[in-house]
């Protein structure tokens, strides 16, 4: 019937197996706290406790509490909805809950009546309110499905595991006091006990929870995605303050945060298995049986030597027989009657053995098959023992990170207090040791300040009592060289031209290389060649080899913008090639006063063009290093400018900038240079005179002519690594140091040397001649071998 409880069905069906039945989880709590009825029954016309309360018409505490209960008892069920114990829903009573779609529907009207932006307000918060309900759904409801399936499938397996029936008490009583003739014989034996399964609707429940299980355990990682996604498709419908506190971040922290429980459970997991797998593997499986064969062979084999022994004593010896012998018939009639007489009560005996064998058998199959059961989980709980220990380890060593960083804080201050207590010695040290050197007290005092530069300097380059004995000499010998012989713009540009290749001027006449080979690329003008010259590295000998290098370096020559030529620097060129595997490639650009600006630096933008198409197929690698000195790294760095931006996917590996002037206007090193040496003001301002005839000074600061006005911003995470050298004696020293600065503001790396003494063009001189110049060479192939690493 359908009022009948389960409890009295479980009672009025028949008593076939001696299999229990286990309460559930729900079920055994409400089993706990059900209350107990009187055995009398009651009517339904009698009125309960509760109903016989009387309750006043005003409002009372017992109303009000009731009023709360209610309430909150409501709001629990909206909020996290739970089954009830037996399944079935007792009451639908209606609550305040129910009627919430109209109040929601009517709240956002009334508050746009009420206040200004009142409605999307209160649409707001509504869409919030439920988003946060099934958020709260998402992360909780499954993990209650997941433990309430997981518990109560645990609870089945424990109580449905394979049951061997066994006989009561009574029965074995009755059997122990049972005559032989009562035994039964062995022709119907009874049918030797099996395992008896559990009933086809227990199965497929067990099954079903099984089922429920993996469900719950997937859905506590796919919940949180729906309720994130949610609340990700609410929030475009909300306002556009209220959407700003729904970000993606929000999002993620949300998503993060409720997959890490998830996650770390089913982490638990597969540690769990990994550790029933390997026990497994490590286990002997022929241990138990071999022990198991040698017991029963034991055993029979006692059995054997009792029943042996049972026979001897039993059988009497002839020779010390005193009784009369019988003849044939005698002892066969009464051999026939012993045997008529004992032969039920000896099978009966034998059936009664085999019978007790058997269930003896059965019960230590039983008892070890339970045995194992247990082995096996106390080897479940020792790893999990195993595995909190292991946990609790890690957690010890975070422990100690967190002791550690607390010591650092501790000692940290008084090691800073300790550092702070030995300044003053410290202070006294340094300027004892730095009083030492030749330095001036003024910079003893500089150095010795606590406040440090970003922007470092090692201002024993610029002391010029550094400068070393050779150099000054050979400094002094130019300045006296330099003085009778007339200046380039007195007797005119080609002439001084043609008395430098003849060796008439103060600087040697230049060496040419007899493998230098002089080439002419195309220029931007039809009709018109540029000349270069071209330098390979000497294991680059057949046409072959040559189209194999590493790269090429597109090198500018210097000159003022007047004077020098593609073949007066065949020796720095054949150094870069030896130096990376390159092909060098000089430019013979047009020069001033004949060719005044803007034509010299289109014939260099014309060749690197040339290159940057062309490197690869002709020389066997691409355009890798622009470089020149004095105008020629001026030069250098216009085009560099005008490559980044007309190839911004062009990597250069560096750039050779020598004592470049990179400022038209001139810095104030080279207004306020007094020396003649090698340059002084009048001939820098006669060359940019012959380069940039009607200039004015506002015209001479464009990027195109001053490339130390050009805006690096655009240039960022892309310029060159570049080299800049120059001499201290050099009056364009604040051109290099300037421009490297700026160069590493704007986000390159800048590589700047200094040598002290040294003049304009001093790499030029013979290192015999001029220490520095040796050292700024092999700085430079320093610097070409790092870059091609």
């Amino acid at each position: 019937m359908a009022d009948e409880s389960p409890s009295v069905k479980r009672s009025t069906s028949p008593a076939i197996t001696p299999i229990r039945r286990s309460f559930t989880v729900d079920e055994s709590a409400q089993s706990r706290h059900r209350p107990q009825t009187n055995r009398v029954s009651v009517s339904n016309d009698t009125p309960s406790p509760k109903a016989a309360r009387r309750r006043s018409s005003n409002f009372s505490e017992y109303s009000l509490n009731e009023a709360r209960r209610t309430f909150q008892s409501s709001t629990d069920d909206l909020l996290l909805p739970k089954p009830s114990a037996t399944g079935i829903e007792s009451s639908h009573d209606s609550s305040v809950w129910h009627s919430a779609p109209l109040a929601f529907a009517l709240l956002p009207a009334i508050g746009g009546m009420l206040f200004q932006n009142g409605s999307s307000v209160i649409t707001d918060v509504m869409l919030l309110g439920l988003a946060a309900i099934f958020l709260n759904w998402s992360v909780r409801l499954p993990w209650d499905w997941y433990h309430s399936a997981q518990s109560i499938r645990n609870k089945e397996e424990y109580n449905g595991d394979i049951m061997v029936e066994e006989e009561s008490e009574d029965d074995v009583l009755s059997f122990s006091q049972a005559t032989m003739e009562e035994v039964p014989e062995e022709e119907a034996p009874k049918p030797s006990p099996k395992p008896i399964r559990r009933l086809p609707a227990h199965e497929s429940a067990t099954n079903e929870l099984y089922t429920h299980e993996v469900l719950a355990l997937l859905s506590c990682f796919i919940f949180p995605l729906l309720g994130a996604y949610l609340l990700h498709t609410i929030r475009s419908q909300l306002s556009r303050p209220s959407e700003g506190l729904v970000s993606n971040y929000n999002l993620t922290i949300f998503l993060l945060a409720s997959e890490l429980r998830p996650m770390a459970h089913l982490v638990k997991l597969i540690q769990s298995r990994t550790l029933h797998l390997q026990r497994v593997v490590n286990a002997n499986p022929y241990d138990t049986v071999n022990g198991k064969d040698t017991g029963e062979i034991k055993d029979l084999v006692r059995r054997l030597e009792d029943l042996e022994t049972r026979s001897s004593t039993a059988e009497p010896s002839p020779a010390t027989s005193s009784e009369p012998a019988l003849n044939g018939k005698q002892s066969a009639v009464l051999t026939t009657e012993v045997r008529r007489t004992m032969q039920p009560d000896l099978d009966a005996l034998n059936r009664a053995v085999r019978r007790y064998e058997k269930r003896a058998t059965l019960q230590a199959f039983q008892t070890e098959s339970r045995l194992l059961d247990l082995e096996a989980k106390l080897n479940d709980a020792i790893s999990l023992a195993a595995a909190a220990a292991n946990n609790s380890h890690r957690q010890r060593g975070f422990t100690a990170i967190i002791v550690e960083w607390v010591a650092t804080a501790i000692v940290l201050p008084l090691q800073a207090f300790a550092a702070l207590a030995s300044l003053p010695f410290k202070t006294i040290i340094t300027l004892i040791n730095f009083g030492k050197t030749s330095v001036t007290a003024s910079q003893s005092v500089f150095l010795s300040m606590a406040l440090t530069s970003d922007i470092t300097v090692d201002i024993t380059k610029f002391d010029p009592a550094t400068v070393s004995e050779q150099t000054a000499k050979l400094n002094q010998h130019i300045i006296n060289v330099f003085e009778p012989v007339p200046k380039w713009y007195e007797v005119g540009a080609a002439k001084y031209r043609q008395m430098r290749l003849s060796g008439e001027t103060p600087l040697p006449a230049p060496k040419l290389l007899p493998e230098a080979l002089d080439i002419n690329l195309p220029s931007r003008e039809s009709g018109r060649d540029i000349i270069c010259r071209l330098v390979y590295p000497p294991s680059r000998k057949t046409p072959e080899e040559r189209q194999k290098c590493r790269g090429t370096v597109l090198h500018i020559h210097g000159g003022g913008w007047v004077l020098g030529d593609h073949a007066s620097h065949d020796n720095l060129l054949q150094l870069y090639a030896n130096a990376g595997d390159l092909a060098v490639i000089s430019v013979g650009y047009r020069l001033a006063p004949e060719d005044p600006f803007p034509k010299g630096p289109q014939d260099c933008i014309d060749v690197a063009e040339y290159l940057v198409q062309n490197s690869e197929k002709e020389y066997g690698g691409p355009l890798k290093f622009i470089g020149g000195e004095s105008a020629g790294a001026h030069l250098s760095l216009v085009t560099t400018f005008y490559l980044l931006k007309a190839h911004p996917a062009l990597k250069l590996s560096g750039l050779l900038l020598h004592f470049g002037c990179y400022d038209m206007t001139l810095l104030p090193n080279s207004r306020n240079y007094r020396k003649t040496l090698v340059l002084d003001r009048k001939i820098m301002e006669e060359f940019i005179k012959s380069f940039l005839p009607g200039k004015s000074l506002e015209e001479m600061k464009d990027p195109s002519i001053s490339p130390y006005y050009e805006d690096l911003t655009p240039f960022r995470g892309k310029l060159p690594t570049a080299l800049f050298t120059c001499g201290t004696d050099d009056p364009l020293l604040d051109d290099s140091v300037n421009m490297a600065i700026k160069w590493m503001v704007s986000g390159g790396e800048a590589i700047i040397k200094i040598y002290p003494g040294a003049c304009h063009g001093f790499i030029g001189f013979p290192p015999d001649q001029l220490e520095e110049a040796g050292k700024a060479l092999e700085d430079t192939k320093t610097f070409i071998k790092q870059c091609m690493a």
